[in-house]
């Protein structure tokens, strides 16, 4: 079943009791997409499998890779995609002695995608396909699908040595998609935001209705990825487990703190301790005009924490230099060496906070897991605990950590 998503349908669609959810699974797309995949059904597919079964197959990839991924708002739409995930939802048709090379094909001919690049044994890397921005564009259809939600699932697990309790979290764990679905739409339907909510919607229902769920490191880092990483933050209190959790205030200056201590690098006093008392935005923002204390966040990860422009446009970079010479020059030289080493500044941070989340001691909790700089447990009981092991690993380089319950 395909509706036209204008307006009002959304709003009784979503607003609304949901109870049109139950027994479906289902994904929003462009009608232009659909459209395409009926025209290399006719043309391909019509003598192997019935349309509804190709629809649903396609349609449940495309939102795997694309509709629920952000890249959408950057308009990248570039992937690497392995023959392993291919094979999970185009299995062979021994029938008729296809295999999940004759989708992508179909996919290339038809300008829904095309290929970048080709796997790399020697990089380690899969094939890498670009997916046409047209048909994700225009008018929007709910696709529906007759299923039942999963209620156990298959971990994936490329982390060697990740926590049982970790491991069990992710295999039990689900969503009140009705609760969720219909908070997400209120938010942005209040913000007039609505491919964000589209891409919002197609995370959520993906958690519940993908049997198989991975636990993988990052590309650059040792940052851990599971599931849970990619649901909108709003989302996480609806999942069937209830969870205390932990972060770090201003983890990432306070990292990168860390790091000058630890590699003897020069540092200005004042840097630490504005960074420790978590005023290092407004020490910024009080020498800029008209920004607000998230946008000064923002310029400080995007201009010297994750990039190091140096331009003459880029006001942040100025003023901290300013304020803070010797932090600035120990910046100038990672990053220099980041042409040489290629090792960059936010995966040296990224890997120091996995060097602690990954290795902290959850003892009394059934069920935990980690989300970066943070860490969800289900046993209150943990929490002391939990904040002493936070509090000594960066008591090692005396810096003061301030944790907040979420």
């Amino acid at each position: 079943m395909y509706i036209k998503l204008n307006d009002d349908e959304l709003d009784k669609l979503f607003s609304q009791d949901l109870s049109w959810i139950e027994g479906n699974d289902f994904c929003i797309v462009s009608d232009k997409l659909v459209q395409k995949l009926k025209n290399i059904h006719q043309s391909e597919f019509k003598n192997i499998e019935p349309e509804e079964k190709f629809l649903k197959k396609s349609l449940l990839f495309f939102r795997y890779y694309i509709l629920s991924d952000a890249d959408v708002f950057t308009k990248k739409y570039q992937y690497r995609v392995s023959s392993q995930m291919l094979r999970k939802f185009f299995p062979n048709i021994k029938k008729h002695k296809i295999s999940y090379i004759k989708y992508v094909q179909s996919f290339e001919k038809y300008g829904i995608i095309s290929k970048l690049s080709n796997y790399s044994t020697t990089y380690n890397v899969t094939n890498k396909y670009c997916f046409n921005e047209s048909l994700f564009l225009g008018d929007l259809v709910l696709a529906l699908f007759k299923n039942d939600e999963v209620e156990d699932y298959d971990v994936k697990n490329e982390v060697p040595e990740l926590n049982d309790k970790v491991l069990l979290s992710l295999s039990k764990l689900k969503l009140d998609l009705k609760s969720a679905i219909k908070e997400q739409y209120q938010i942005f339907k209040n913000k007039n935001e609505n491919e964000r909510l589209i891409c919002r919607i197609n995370r959520i229902t993906v958690f519940n209705f993908n049997k198989n769920r991975y636990c993988f490191y990052g590309k650059k880092n040792r940052r851990i990825y599971h599931p849970i990483c990619f649901l909108p933050k709003e989302s996480r209190k609806y999942l069937n487990i209830k969870f205390n959790a932990l972060d770090i205030v201003n983890c990432q200056p306070l990292l990168l703190c860390y790091y000058l201590k630890l590699k003897g690098l020069k540092y200005d006093d004042e840097f630490i301790k504005n960074v420790e008392n978590g005023m290092l935005y407004e020490s910024l923002k009080d020498r800029l005009v008209n920004v607000s204390r998230d946008e000064v966040k923002k310029m400080v990860y995007s201009e010297i924490l994750f990039d190091f422009k140096t331009a003459k446009k880029n006001e942040v970079n100025k003023v901290f230099k300013e304020i803070y010479p010797l932090t600035y020059s120990s910046l100038e030289d990672i990053h220099f060496k980041k042409k040489i080493t290629n090792i960059t500044l936010a995966s040296i941070l990224q890997n120091l906070e996995a060097d602690l989340f990954n290795n902290l001691n959850v003892i009394n909790s059934d069920y935990y897991f980690t989300l970066f700089d943070a860490i969800y447990y289900n046993d209150k009981s943990d929490e002391d605990d939990l904040r002493t092991q936070i509090d000594d690993y960066f008591k090692k380089l005396d810096l003061r950590v301030k944790v907040s319950d979420k």
